[in-house]
């Protein structure tokens, strides 16, 4: 197997890994959330508490992420298969 079709393979792994990771349980953004904010995350802004306080929602930064990598994925899979295909 090529090397771009692995490495497709792996990014579209790990967008489907973030995003599970992400919908049971939401571990991933509350960890780059406290990481990147430090003292200033959970903190209760108008009385609720959220990653509000840091300016910007993780959730969304990851779900971002994770297409991006499964388009990159796709598109390296994609690539790598239409080569071999043409040295055959």
């Amino acid at each position: 197997m090529r090397f771009a079709k692995k490495s497709g393979l792996g990014l579209i792994g790990l967008s489907l890994a973030g995003w599970l990771t992400e919908a049971f349980g939401g571990r991933l953004s509350a960890l780059l959330g406290f990481l990147i904010c430090k003292e200033r995350y959970l903190q209760p802004v108008n009385g609720e508490f959220g990653d509000v306080s840091c300016g910007f929602n993780f959730d969304m930064y990851i779900n971002s992420t994770c297409i991006v990598l499964l388009i990159v994925g796709v598109l390296l899979v994609w690539k790598s298969t239409k080569t071999d295909d043409e040295a055959r």
